[in-house]
């Protein structure tokens, strides 16, 4: 049997403009989500190099993520329990994570594995990165003092 050899590819993405200012809402970094696309066979070891790279961006006050598994064969179930380690971490920060996942395969392995959060599942990158966008705008509205304003800017 032949696998494809798994590439792990991170990149960051901006989620808003500069012209939106968020400061009051927005960690240093935060308007920029890390995506680490994957395609191949995943290993533990793949994964903890996925560890690594959001450990980094962590660092650097990024604290939203999107692992993109469309491309991804396989992995193996007992190798959830690492993803859902990189969760809890990733909570300790006040961040999150989304997966795309298009094959249905894979999402059976990762709720065989034990992942349990059904929402977190997107079809697409853009889906996961909209759901950002909107996510952030309803956290942005919930602190406004006029509700009724038609701006989306906060004020310095």
């Amino acid at each position: 049997m032949h696998y494809e050899k798994e590439k792990i590819i991170p990149y960051k993405k901006r989620l808003f403009t500069p012209r939106w200012r968020f400061k009051s809402l927005l960690k240093r970094n935060g308007n920029y989500v890390t995506v680490v696309s994957l395609s191949g066979f995943l290993k533990r070891d793949d994964i903890t190099i996925i560890d690594t790279i959001i450990d980094s961006d962590l660092k650097t006050g990024i604290n939203r993520f999107i692992v993109n598994f469309s491309n991804v064969n396989h992995i193996h179930y007992k190798d959830v329990n690492l993803l859902l380690l990189i969760k809890e971490k990733i909570n300790r920060h006040k961040g999150e994570i989304k997966f795309v996942v298009e094959k249905p395969y894979i999402i059976d392995i990762l709720f065989v594995g034990g992942w349990p959060f059904v929402y977190n599942f997107y079809p697409s990158e853009r889906s996961a990165i909209d759901a950002y966008r909107k996510e952030h705008s309803l956290t942005w509205r919930q602190h406004v003092h006029n509700t009724y304003s038609g701006s989306i800017e906060g004020n310095d």
